[in-house]
């Protein structure tokens, strides 16, 4: 069989791998931005230089695959796969991006975690939670391209079905914990003209240095209709002080335990900086370090009550134990599950208060 793969970044090389391990050729990559000509000898075009075809193509992209199958349709592209279902209908692809020993991990922690996964049942607010968590554990019980976790395309942050729930308030006072180089700080602007919403302030963190130069980048153009937009070049912990950092491409982690292979960032308490702006809504996704910036804004939790948005994804027990911890903060809060990404990623817990402090 002959196949064509839509971007030639890891995703794209993982599965022509795999493809090629299959035995399948692949004819040639199609990507918007890469520089490179050809991997492995396969040709990288641009989507401008290809004509269409009947040949299958297989979407490689994180959370845009659907659009970008759409797009491939419209030029005459009939048989598209998006990452979803890449994902869940090639089970060769599957097995090369989870080996046994990522299956067994993800294994273990259903069967160490199960009680407090079944507690966080109850807690869900709707079917749609519900639903959302039977498929993680499903696809943690028995990992394999059947079960596989598929992205929901919702807005991450920003899920339509949550925002007839009130999840943003007018006037929008945010805090944006991890806020990587803008951009939910581009799509906090978009949606509160969408939703007719006013626009307060935004408080940014963001510890990379590469990162937070790209922020101010984009601020610079945002700022110019949104001057209350303030940025913050730390990560988010439980206090301030300053912790090690390890940065890989645009991951990053904050680790309590400095080493010589570490770089050393300040980390600040949420609850210092921000408690005078009474944030209605915070979002988090600080790579693994999402309890102890909790713990550091349990102030303002207590006292102004804004809905949170949180990943829940980076260790396997955050998925009950975030939900706990907010729980013990505040009981007046209405929890729901989203999954946002690819890969298991993007998994990201709401809590809406019942009754926002504005």
């Amino acid at each position: 069989m002959e196949y064509i793969i839509y971007g030639a970044g890891g995703n794209g090389k993982a599965i022509f791998d795999a493809m090629s391990k299959q035995g399948d050729k692949v004819l040639f990559f199609v990507d918007l931005y890469s520089n490179e000509k050809d991997y492995k000898g396969v040709p990288i075009f641009k989507p401008d230089e290809v004509s269409p075809s009947e040949h299958p193509v297989l979407i490689s992209l994180s959370c845009l695959s659907h659009v970008v199958k759409a797009q491939m349709i419209e030029k005459g592209f009939q048989n598209c796969y998006d990452l979803n279902e890449v994902m869940s209908e090639f089970s060769h692809i599957f097995n090369h991006f989870y080996d046994e020993d990522h299956k067994q991990t993800l294994q273990q922690s259903e069967i160490q975690y199960a009680e407090q996964l079944n507690a966080l049942h109850t807690k869900l607010a709707n079917a749609q939670s519900k639903d959302c968590l039977a498929r993680i554990r499903a696809f943690r019980q028995k990992p394999s391209h059947t079960t596989y976790l598929k992205n929901d395309w919702e807005t991450q942050y920003f899920p339509k079905e949550l925002m007839s729930k009130g999840l943003i308030k007018s006037p929008l006072k945010m805090i944006d914990c991890g806020a990587f180089n803008g951009d939910t700080l581009q799509l906090a602007v978009n949606i509160t003209k969408k939703y007719h919403i006013k626009f307060d302030s935004i408080v940014c963190f963001e510890p990379d240095p590469k990162n937070y130069g790209k922020l101010q980048s984009r601020l610079r153009d945002t700022n110019t209709q949104y001057p209350r937009v303030f940025t913050q070049p730390a990560g988010v912990w439980s206090k301030n002080t300053r912790l090690g950092f390890s940065s890989c491409g645009d991951q990053s982690k904050i680790i309590e335990d400095t080493t010589s292979e570490c770089n050393s960032l300040q980390v600040a308490k949420i609850d210092d900086i921000c408690f005078g702006l009474s944030p209605n809504y915070i979002k988090m996704d600080v790579e693994g370090a999402e309890i102890e910036a909790l713990k550091g804004a349990s102030d303002i939790i207590r006292q102004f009550k804004p809905n949170l948005a949180i990943s829940v994804y980076h260790e396997p027990e955050h998925l009950w134990q975030i939900a706990e911890l907010i729980e013990q903060l505040h009981s007046d809060y209405q929890f729901y599950l989203h999954s946002h990404g690819d890969f298991c990623n993007e998994i990201v817990l709401y809590a809406i208060a019942e009754k926002t402090v504005i």
